[in-house]
């Protein structure tokens, strides 16, 4: 868990680099919804997550997130598989 975690603060941070604080937390927004599907009793971590205005409180949640899923163990969802 702790690398996803890392791995969405990285995108969050670029975005916000190259668009600005409150543009580049709006961008990431709805990647931040689904980029931790699948974890049990995170509706309202999400639903914070998907208030903050500000890179700390993101920050800060993601920190939240590493300590209490820490025994998580991430599986991204298979790539569709429609190939013939």
């Amino acid at each position: 868990m702790n690398e996803h975690v890392e791995m969405v603060r990285q995108v969050l941070h670029k975005s916000v680099e190259w668009l600005g604080e409150r543009r580049g937390i709006i961008h990431t927004r709805r990647h931040l919804a689904v980029s931790f599907k699948g974890l049990e009793n995170f509706r309202n971590t999400k639903i914070e997550m998907l208030r903050s205005e500000s890179m700390a409180e993101i920050d800060a949640i993601l920190d939240r997130i590493k300590h209490d899923y820490a025994d998580f163990i991430y599986h991204p969802a298979p790539e569709n598989s429609d190939e013939q």
